[in-house]
């Protein structure tokens, strides 16, 4: 697809092709992919030969797993984070590449506009994964949910929302704020949210204090041997 959009001109959005398109590029790449997923295999493989198999791991009186580390709830984080900047980049340039299709000119594309639909977009699409599911992109590439946001039924519509608005939402309405005030907020954000989810034995952190429920391994259980 990269070497295939350089060729191109972006798809066409440029009348000559955009950087090089590089065979070899072709070759290193795809072959980099593949002997890294094969070496993954063999590593899995060689693990589950030399380790046993771990117990199901116990719950507290909470029902909390203790698999929900802090490092897996911080990886959540962070594929959040990495969700809305992807989002807002692929928007950004769809919204450019548009305005260049209708005859734009890269000085009178509306970056204001552009701006806008990178920032709104995503907190719409991402709030109404959250809203339909009671979880974040975080909370499923790192296979936990909230008890509950997870209850079916409109009665969970709120807490799903509380979920949002304690998690990802939250940085996303804070990147509406102009300028200093911005990235003051982010930090405190960021900040507040580590320490709470490092300070609280079910690692549920802010969600759990706006009332979206406590987080809960969704994940298959290893079974012992």
């Amino acid at each position: 697809m990269i070497e295939t959009t350089q060729i191109t001109g972006v798809w066409g959005i440029y009348p000559c092709p955009y950087r090089v398109f590089d065979v070899d590029d072709l070759l290193a790449n795809t072959s980099g992919a593949l002997l890294g997923a094969v070496l993954v295999s063999l590593l899995l493989q060689l693990r589950s030969r030399l380790l046993p198999a771990p117990i199901a791991a116990p719950s507290d009186i909470s029902g909390v797993s203790e698999r929900i580390s802090l490092g897996r709830r911080v990886t959540g984080m962070v594929c959040d984070v990495l969700a809305v900047l992807l989002l807002a980049v692929a928007v950004a340039v769809l919204s450019n590449a548009w305005q260049m299709h209708l005859g734009r000119t890269g000085e009178q594309i509306d970056a204001e506009l552009t701006q806008r639909i990178a920032v709104w977009v995503p907190l719409l699409a991402l709030g109404l994964l959250t809203l339909v599911s009671g979880r974040t992109v975080g909370d499923f590439a790192v296979r936990i949910r909230f008890t509950s946001a997870t209850t079916p039924g409109p009665a969970a519509l709120p807490h799903r929302l509380l979920r949002y608005a304690g998690g990802i939402g939250a940085y996303q309405l804070v990147d509406l704020l102009p300028g200093v005030l911005n990235m003051f907020a982010a930090a405190v954000l960021v900040l507040g949210r580590l320490i709470a989810v490092a300070a609280m034995g079910s690692r549920a952190g802010l969600p759990s204090l706006v009332g979206a429920g406590t987080p809960q391994d969704d994940a298959p259980q290893p079974q012992p041997r």
